[in-house]
């Protein structure tokens, strides 16, 4: 992964939403950026467990991230990004990967989560696997320090 004190590789990809979205536009507070699959049952943990009140109690001062990497399953198209966004209520930007976000943050399995500072500065030492809310929340609170 990208070690804590560099700067995250920025990039701009497409969002489920038919827009687009670029790292350095999040820029000015800390970034929770998550690469996951939607079909990856982790993920789906997190998405149901751990990730909405993390947004619920962070997102007034932290921005939230997704980014679907389509490692397992059948092809993330647009459509099944949108369903899990609205099975789950994950009310961020999701964004999908050809590979290349991936391959820059040296992402080989999911879920994934680097915490980004207000310059987009990796703030704490990657996070891969499920993870639970404190050990989030204590990224998150970290990041918002620095």
């Amino acid at each position: 992964g990208i070690a804590p004190g560099q700067v995250a590789p920025d990039f701009t990809l497409p969002t489920s939403d038919a827009g687009s979205i670029t790292l350095a536009s999040l820029r000015g507070r800390p970034v929770l950026l998550e690469f996951m699959d939607i079909d990856c049952p982790h993920c789906i943990n997190e998405a149901r467990d751990v990730l909405p009140l993390l947004f619920q109690n962070y997102s007034s001062r932290v921005a939230f991230l997704s980014v679907d990497v389509n490692f397992i399953g059948a092809a993330d198209t647009v459509d099944r990004v949108t369903a899990f966004r609205t099975t789950y209520g994950t009310n961020w930007p999701y964004a999908l990967d050809s590979g290349f976000v991936t391959q820059a943050y040296h992402v080989d399995s999911t879920p994934t989560m680097y915490v980004l500072d207000r310059n987009g500065v990796v703030a704490v030492p990657v996070i891969v696997g499920e993870a639970p809310y404190a050990t989030l929340a204590a990224a998150l609170d970290r990041a918002l320090g620095g």
